[in-house]
């Protein structure tokens, strides 16, 4: 397996995979209208639109043999006057972190964290969050690696409203959990 930076040119790949993937991990909740093949020109869209952001996000892939295996993107958090987005002083979130479903449980979601971890960390930034869907496998997920809750609240995607949390971590923490073991 291979960790690269994620480029524009990877967009198209990378929303397909978020597709794949999240009508797996959110089917039992998430309203299914949004997760349609057909949101993904409006999702495309959106992470297309990311990188024309001040600073840019961050972005990881992990392949192998040519195949994309999952991706993350994270960045600073810059201006958060009512710290909705960065609460308790966080200066770095994780935006997206997907690992195709038939790819899960090899390490990929570790090393790509592992990776932007890094690479936040050379922008200057001590604290990391990320949101994650209240009942969604992947808050325990990031729970196991250390991260703590340190909000709840809900979103509302097509008019249904969602419990979620943010989680934290001290950057050097994360990177502990989550760095490769000899």
């Amino acid at each position: 397996m291979k960790i690269r930076p994620l480029t524009p040119n990877d967009l198209p790949a990378v929303t397909r995979l978020y597709l794949t993937a999240a009508q797996q991990a959110y089917a039992a909740f998430y309203p299914p209208h949004l997760l349609a093949e057909t949101c993904w020109q409006e999702a495309l869209a959106e992470y297309c639109s990311w990188y024309a952001w001040p600073y840019p996000p961050l972005g990881s892939i992990a392949e192998e043999d040519g195949n994309l295996l999952g991706f993350g993107m994270g960045g600073r958090i810059e201006q958060d006057p009512n710290e909705l987005e960065a609460p308790l002083g966080y200066d770095s979130e994780i935006y997206k972190l997907f690992v195709h479903p038939q790819q899960q449980r090899r390490g990929i979601g570790k090393a790509l964290l592992f990776n932007l971890g890094q690479r936040i960390a050379t922008l200057g930034c001590k604290r990391v969050l990320i949101w994650s869907y209240t009942q969604s496998a992947s808050t325990q997920y990031y729970q196991a690696l250390g991260g703590k809750i340190i909000r709840q609240t809900t979103y509302n995607p097509g008019g249904i409203d969602l419990p979620v949390c943010v989680l934290g971590w001290q950057l050097t923490d994360l990177l502990a959990a989550v760095s490769p073991r000899p």
